[in-house]
């Protein structure tokens, strides 16, 4: 009974590696949470709604329009 109560100061928030571990990445795990939404939702967009290639037909320059 007594040592569960001396020991009882290793498991203090402030003392655990875990939650010192956790604060040098304040919000990291939501901006991952974030960004892998982003490129997931960006993904099936370009999947559904496939925009035209610029490179396959690249447009005349300027200047060979204008007969330079």
């Amino acid at each position: 009974m007594f040592a569960s109560k001396a020991k009882e100061w290793r498991k203090h928030p402030a003392i655990s590696p875990w939650t010192n571990f956790k604060a040098c990445f304040t919000g990291f795990g939501t901006a991952l949470a974030l960004f892998t939404g982003y490129v997931v939702l960006e993904q099936a967009y370009f999947y559904f709604y496939k925009p035209p290639s610029s490179h396959q037909n690249p447009p005349e320059s300027k200047t060979e329009e204008l007969g330079s």
